[in-house]
């Protein structure tokens, strides 16, 4: 099932870039696993300049038992730790996306595995994020969930957003797709350079500890 979703959303990407090419030289997605679980699919396309890679977690696991708003505020750190790096990362409620020259995706790449691997969560951010997201949300100026209230706003911690990170941030969890400019051979090779070191095990012990 996971696959399909994968393979469906590298089709959409795909049309999007059929779109605003002016020749297409689409490839066959080429999908694969990484030694610590994380599914990969790749689509070479070189009638496209551009490189685009979406990173997401499974949504099944990460639904279940979670504190109301806390994604909306861990996207808001992302976003705010990725912001002046200008490799054109951005974080939503479906993950992570970015869209790269093919000489500057190794990268972005690079960036973006930092960034989910190891995200800069700190006090002062999350300080400002926690009241521009209760600013926010006061002013209905975005949908949120109806589980999602002042209260269980107000109610969030650093601990809490560290704790999620850990627990549902992993590699068995995560999906990556790649789609333009790059050949497959080439995207194996950053992907297994950004992504290849990351460990399973460190992450739910991790989580373990700050339980």
């Amino acid at each position: 099932m996971k696959t399909r979703r994968l393979i469906i959303l590298v089709l959409s990407i795909i049309t999007v870039q059929y779109a605003s090419a002016q020749t297409a030289i689409f490839k066959e997605p080429v999908s694969f696993k990484l030694k610590n679980g994380m599914n990969i699919i790749v689509a070479e396309n070189l009638g496209t300049s551009k490189v685009y890679s979406s990173f997401t977690i499974d949504g099944d696991a990460v639904s279940e038992g979670n504190k109301p708003g806390i994604e909306n505020l861990l996207n808001a750190m992302l976003n705010e730790d990725v912001a002046q790096s200008g490799t054109g990362i951005s974080f939503n409620e479906k993950g992570g996306n970015l869209a790269s020259n093919t000489v500057n995706f190794d990268l972005a790449l690079s960036t973006l595995s930092r960034s989910v691997r190891q995200p800069a969560l700190t006090d002062p951010a999350f300080a400002k994020l926690k009241s521009d997201l209760i600013a926010s949300f006061n002013a209905h100026d975005r949908y949120y969930p109806e589980s999602v209230t002042l209260a269980a706003l107000e109610d969030l911690t650093l601990e809490d957003v560290k704790s999620f990170c850990s627990k549902h941030i992993t590699p068995s969890r995560a999906s990556l797709t790649i789609a333009g400019n790059i050949s497959t051979a080439q995207a194996k090779i950053l992907v297994k350079k950004a992504f290849g070191d990351w460990e399973e095990v460190a992450s739910i012990a991790k989580h373990e500890i700050t339980e």
